[in-house]
């Protein structure tokens, strides 16, 4: 009998009569493809953010804007309440030598060096700030701890290597193209000529309190807020668009971003779109982690530009000509070419199909 489904035998009854050499009790299966769904929308509403209303927020007492006020609440209190208890306790081990100190250190620029534990402390203290309050709301309004990990969808480690591998040796060959084009704006600092002590002990704690920082961060403001805004309103250009500015402003004050404020703001956007691009590719902040952190330690200990340098780790030093003589790329065509031509060569390496650092769509199978 030939694959296919039974008819019923009132259509035989009836005098149609099947095809020579066919079953008359079987019909040709249906081949019909489905077509894939739509991976994801700006203005209607999201198929990945619809899904959010569930939880306390599926619930009538208070509303949805109710539970993400009473959320959002929650975030903030338990932030707040880390950052003391971190905070107090590095002040009484001699953290600083005073407040002033102490809230320089605590707004993001400290200056990171081998032999000072506090920095790196520092660095840590503020992934867990942002992590716990993540952990906290995705197992009181969601019922699940691990909620802002994944969008429903598994987290594939294999992604968090691919997607950094594929953003260190951009940022290598990035670097080297500079080195070699320009070699006068680039400079080696004693880290390569006089080691302080133990300088590879203190490079792994950087790695790892970079990691720390980079995993709060995004767990808080691309694991769980989008979601929350999904779950009031299932827009993606408005959950994006709020999380991105307040992300955004939240590095307003880091020099390296303050130095060309206005630039890197347009920048620091247009990374950021990329960044949710994959983020509901893959449905999961695994891939963004990766390059999140790789840039982190790319430049808190590799490459730091000046002015606007951060760490006393770098050993190699990159001094801006523009930026030295206090002017502005904001209007110099270069520095948006350059731009496009990094995140074209990044999109390549992560949306190319037959690239070795290809990210799959969270239900295609690897």
């Amino acid at each position: 009998m030939a694959d296919g489904v039974i008819v019923d035998d009132v259509n035989t009854a009836a005098g149609s009569s099947p095809p020579p050499g066919e079953d008359r009790r079987t019909a040709p299966a249906d081949t019909t493809v489905e077509p894939r769904p739509h991976r994801g929308r700006l203005i209607a509403p999201d198929p990945v953010l619809r899904h959010e209303y569930r939880g306390l927020f599926a619930t009538r007492w208070i509303g949805r804007l109710g539970w993400f006020v009473l959320a959002l609440l929650l975030i903030l209190a338990v932030t707040v309440v880390a950052y003391m208890l971190g905070f107090g306790a590095l002040w009484s081990v001699g953290a600083w030598r005073d407040e002033s100190e102490m809230y320089t250190n605590a707004v993001g620029t400290m200056n990171i060096e081998a032999g000072n534990g506090y920095g790196f402390a520092v660095l840590a203290l503020v992934g867990i700030g942002f992590a716990v309050p993540a952990v906290l709301v995705g197992r009181v309004f969601y019922g699940r701890w691990w909620h802002a990990l994944t969008y429903d969808s598994p987290f594939r480690w294999y992604n968090f290597v691919k997607a950094g591998t594929a953003y260190v040796i951009l940022l290598l060959c990035g670097a080297a193209i500079g080195a070699w084009t320009m070699p006068e704006t680039y400079s080696v600092t004693s880290i390569l000529t006089d080691p302080p002590p133990r300088y590879a002990m203190w490079f792994g704690i950087g790695l790892f309190a970079i990691l720390v920082q980079s995993f709060g961060e995004e767990l808080l403001f691309r694991g769980l807020l989008p979601r929350m805004f999904g779950a009031l309103i299932p827009f993606r250009l408005i959950a994006v668009g709020a999380v991105m500015a307040l992300f955004i402003g939240l590095h307003v004050g880091n020099p390296d971003v303050g130095q060309d404020l206005v630039l890197n703001l347009i920048l620091f956007a247009a990374m950021e779109v990329l960044y949710f691009t994959i983020l509901f590719r893959t449905r999961s902040i695994s891939a963004t982690w990766a390059i999140h952190w790789i840039n982190n330690a790319f430049i808190f200990l590799l490459i730091s530009t000046e002015p606007g340098r951060m760490s006393s780790m770098v050993p190699f030093i990159y001094t801006d000509p523009v930026w030295s003589a206090g002017e502005s790329y904001l209007m110099r065509p270069e520095a948006y070419i350059q731009f496009g031509i990094a995140i074209t060569a990044l999109c390549i390496m992560l949306f190319w199909r037959w690239s070795p650092f290809y990210l799959p769509w969270h239900d295609e199978e690897q």
